[in-house]
């Protein structure tokens, strides 16, 4: 059967599905890495304290560069970028340098295009990142 054939999904109920759907899913592999990772909680644990220590370090980072990082106990930081910068011009000079990261600007109460969302990486990522938004803020 050719997919324009397909049955069609009601437009309301999508629109109500849309709204209770969290702005960021997780897909089926990490949902079974995650699954694996709890198996082994000595594993888990030293990955938690990994991702603590550089999430301080990233903060601390991003800090004395202009951005400003708001506090977190996950694996990401919601960041405000420095003055004048964009949040979607912002992660697309990023991303045209190999590093990727999440404009927030189409989130309810962010619209303004302040903020990006960060995932804490390893040291060697985190490095990485910074050395980027380094370049891009001299630019």
């Amino acid at each position: 059967m050719p997919f324009s054939d397909l049955p069609r999904a009601n437009p309301k109920i999508i629109e109500g599905l849309e709204k209770v759907r969290l702005p960021f899913n997780v897909n089926r592999l990490a949902q079974t890495a995650a699954v694996q990772a709890l198996k082994s909680l000595k594993h888990f644990r030293a990955i938690g304290e990994e991702i603590n220590r550089e999430r301080e370090d990233l903060s601390r980072e991003l800090k004395t560069i202009g951005f400003e990082p708001i506090p977190s106990d996950s694996n990401f930081l919601m960041v405000k970028l420095p003055e004048g910068q964009d949040s979607e011009i912002f992660t697309h000079r990023l991303a045209s340098k190999g590093v990727i990261i999440r404009s927030l600007k189409n989130l309810p109460g962010l619209t303004s295009g302040e903020y990006v969302r960060v995932t804490v990486g390893r040291r060697g990522e985190n490095k990485k990142f910074l050395e980027v938004c380094r370049e891009i803020l001299s630019e």
